[in-house]
């Protein structure tokens, strides 16, 4: 995929690539300075330019049976790629003009030499528009950053079954220009997280317990992060079963901002 830097992002479905029942994707780059990637759902792949050089782009599918990954190469360069264009035949040279008669005026003749023509072209002429001869309108200017992201506003714990997958927008949460995300989670092996270009991202249950899910939004000027509590449970009515109920894992520790209303489901603890 060529992509120009001071281009907009591309976006590519991805379905159309792999074969099976599948639940989601997930895509990433192996160097969000030159390239971000992302899927939107269901199978929107999103690959925005950062800067100038080469970027591998992993897209992975999940399935009941598993996962399956395809990679392929982001060149993000200065413009646009060039269409090369064959070299012109050679044209015959023009035969030299009579020797002039003595008092005859000079003729004016041309100080560059013809083209030949031949009979056949000399009653119809047909001229082909090259692509220099079509009118294009100029891209609009790449939004550039004044200042790095900032934050305005907590996200609210997350609370998932397993084999439960979430979709949050996180973009609301954030400030400012941003051109990529990054997100980790400290327990991989219990959640899995998936981010969008445009802040969405993917949250899965995979194994009952806690994990810390860091999200960085980050531009030329610099990044901000906050950290996201996801806990995934067994379900509803999984703790204590028809008798006496047992407590369930710790209570949460909520972080409010003025204004701010956060929904704990209970039956989780």
């Amino acid at each position: 995929m060529a992509v120009a830097a001071d281009g907009y992002a591309h976006a590519r479905f991805v379905g159309e690539f792999f074969d099976g029942p599948i639940d989601s994707y997930s895509a990433v780059s192996s160097d969000n300075g030159v390239a971000t990637a992302g899927v939107n759902p269901p199978d929107m792949l999103i690959v925005a330019p950062v800067s100038n050089g080469t970027a591998s782009i992993t897209v992975t599918a999940f399935g009941p049976g598993g996962t399956a990954t395809q990679t392929f190469v982001a060149r993000v360069g200065a413009g646009s790629v060039g269409v090369a264009r064959p070299a012109a035949a050679p044209t015959a040279p023009r035969p030299a003009p009579p020797p002039r008669a003595p008092g005859d005026s000079d003729p004016l003749l041309p100080t560059e030499d013809l083209p030949a023509v031949s009979d056949s072209d000399e009653s119809t002429t047909t001229t082909e528009a090259s692509d220099d001869d079509i009118p294009t309108e100029p891209l609009p200017p790449a939004p550039q950053a004044t200042e790095a992201p900032s934050l305005s506003g907590n996200v609210s714990e997350q609370i998932l079954s397993v084999g439960q997958i979430r979709t949050v927008d996180l973009s609301p949460y954030f400030d400012g220009f941003i051109q990529g995300w990054r997100v980790e989670a400290s327990n991989p092996t219990y959640v899995e997280v998936t981010m969008t270009v445009n802040g969405q991202a993917t949250i899965r249950g995979l194994v009952e317990g806690l994990s810390m899910v860091t999200v960085t939004a980050q531009n030329s000027l610099g990044s901000v992060a906050q950290a996201i509590r996801v806990v995934v449970s067994r379900g509803s009515g999984a703790a204590g079963g028809a008798g006496t109920p047992t407590p369930g894992p710790d209570a949460p520790v909520l972080t409010l901002g003025l204004g701010q209303t956060i929904r704990v489901d209970l039956a989780d603890y």
